[in-house]
């Protein structure tokens, strides 16, 4: 408990105005296109399958 309070021990700076902040020049993030949505049919699963998802299926027939 003793973490948690130090904590709030120390100053909290404001933030300053976006316009003082120095420019940044560091690397750009760009999407990978393969992970991209398809904008039709149906998403594909990421789900990895095991046995214990299989489902049983019964015989065809009619029971009385």
């Amino acid at each position: 408990m003793a973490y948690v309070f130090n904590v709030y021990e120390r100053e909290f700076l404001p933030i300053p105005d976006e316009k003082m902040w120095p420019p940044w020049y560091g690397a750009r993030l760009k999407p990978d296109s393969a992970m991209r949505r398809k904008a039709l049919g149906r998403s594909v699963s990421t789900r990895i399958r095991n046995e214990m998802d299989a489902i049983e299926r019964a015989e065809k027939g009619y029971m009385i």
